[in-house]
Order: structure tokens, then C-alpha cells, then sequence
């Protein structure tokens, strides 16, 4: 089994092992201190080692929040992907259904004019007719933008 440290727990170990060193030296060099001495050393040590777990939880943390960020991210881009078929298909149903109403629309008002020859009923199956084509044509220039090929009717 290999063991791997990070920077900062490197760090930390190195000043345990220095904590202990002048705890030992200073013990050594001066007896009559030893145990204020090494009673210091071992408050530093104990926090020092608690630095150690603190990093060591740390970076657990940091790992499974790494995981949760990306299966979050790979869901959503799945739910968006699905979201956006949906849309698109919801939008051409609504394009189509307009387009023929505003036909139905244009056809039977142009038969009211024909039949009662009011200006009236003309002018309001011309204005008909003229949404028709706008639509009609707003829809040729969406589809060809998106790389659809649909016969474009004319009333």
C-alpha cells in the first residue's frame, strides 16, 4: 500500500517530527525543564495532528463534492438535452398548427368576398392572405436557417 500526502500534510508532519526534535534535545540539554518541555511539545503535536485529520477530511470532502459537481452537471445536460427536444417539437407543432389556421382563416374569407363581392369582406381576406404568406415566409427563412427542407404551400 502506498501512502500519499498533500502539500499541507507534508508540511505538518515535518513540523511534528521538528516539534519532538526540540522536545527531546531541550529535554536533553536541560534535565530540570524536561517535563515543561515536553509537555509543550506534546500540546503542539496533538494540534499539529489535528491538522492532519482536519486536511485529511478536507480533501474526502472536496473529493465526494467533485463527484456530486459532476453527475449534477452530466444530469442536468441529459434533462436540458431531453427539455430542448421537447421544446423544438412543441414550437414546429405550434408553427404548423398556426400556419394552418391562418390558410383555413385566409381560404374561407376569401370565399365570403368572393361570394358577397363587399370591399369590406375583400380587404379582410387580402389582410388574411397577407398574414398567411408573412407566416409563410418567416417559416421558409426559420427552417432553411435551421437546415430544414419543407415545400413551402401557397393558398
Amino acid at each position: 500500500m502506498v501512502l500519499t500526502f498533500s502539500k499541507t500534510q507534508v508540511y505538518v508532519l515535518a513540523a511534528i517530527v521538528m516539534t519532538v526534535g526540540i522536545g527531546i534535545i531541550g529535554s536533553a540539554r536541560i534535565p530540570e525543564s524536561m517535563i515543561p518541555i515536553l509537555g509543550f511539545c506534546g500540546v503542539i503535536t496533538a494540534n499539529l495532528f489535528t491538522l492532519l485529520k482536519v486536511d485529511s477530511a478536507a480533501i474526502e470532502t472536496a473529493q465526494k463534492l467533485d463527484e456530486t459537481v459532476t453527475t449534477t452537471a452530466s444530469t442536468l445536460k441529459d434533462s436540458d438535452a431531453n427539455t430542448n427536444g421537447k421544446l423544438d417539437t412543441i414550437h414546429k407543432l405550434v408553427n404548423s398548427d398556426r400556419g394552418a389556421q391562418l390558410n383555413i382563416s385566409a381560404l374561407a374569407l376569401r370565399r365570403v368576398a368572393d361570394m358577397s363581392k363587399d370591399p369590406k369582406d375583400a380587404t379582410i381576406a387580402g389582410l388574411a392572405e397577407s398574414a398567411y404568406a408573412e407566416h409563410v415566409k418567416r417559416q421558409a427563412e426559420v427552417d432553411k436557417a435551421n437546415g430544414v427542407a419543407i415545400p413551402v404551400a401557397t393558398a
